[in-house]
């Protein structure tokens, strides 16, 4: 689940986010369990913030980005995988 970059930090380094992105380990965990039916749903947290909190120095933005629209690609393209 989620792609990963030749030659760029993983995007957990480079996105501040709470709780933080994962590595390829717990994907494959998200999707094992999906599969064996340990899991039955996949869900994302949104929390908005206003453009002012974001139009800052990368250190300083509010944490977070849209699950939603993140969560929905990666999904669609592990169903195409089999996944």
């Amino acid at each position: 689940m989620g792609r990963r970059y030749a030659g760029r930090a993983p995007v957990r380094d480079r996105l501040p986010v709470n709780p933080p992105l994962r590595g390829p380990v717990d994907a494959a965990a998200c999707i094992a369990s999906l599969a064996d039916g340990t899991a039955d749903a996949v869900v994302t947290d949104h929390a908005p913030h206003t453009a002012v909190d974001k139009d800052t120095e990368f250190g300083l933005a509010a944490n977070g980005i849209s699950g939603l629209e993140t969560a929905f690609g990666v999904l669609l393209e592990a169903v195409g995988a089999g996944g």
